[in-house]
């Protein structure tokens, strides 16, 4: 769940390498499809799956099971994600002692 100061953060320009596939949204949790080799967000393609159970990219079957974890990636995203969040911080600390 992203909380109130996190939905506020504006990350700005964001990795393309960090961006769902199909929605090109920030990723939280990021897994391969095994057919089609596209890197998803897990919740993204979880609510696909619920609909129809295949690769939204070439329609073969697809399961929870199948999906790829990508750790490494996930790891960098939430490093980006708090170095942008601190910047975020500094920031409205800033603009806060100048009001």
């Amino acid at each position: 769940m992203i909380s109130k100061n996190q939905a506020e953060v504006d990350y700005g320009e964001i990795p393309s390498e960090f961006l769902d596939t199909l929605m090109d949204t920030l990723m939280e949790d990021p897994v391969m499809l095994p057919g089609s080799r596209a890197i998803m967000d897990k919740a993204m393609i979880m609510r696909h799956l619920l609909n129809s159970e295949t690769d939204p990219f070439n329609r073969q079957p697809l399961q929870e099971g199948d999906l790829i974890p990508l750790p490494e990636l996930k790891t960098r995203i939430e490093a980006w994600k708090r170095e942008k969040e601190a910047g975020w911080r500094a920031e409205r600390a800033d603009r806060k002692q100048t009001d």
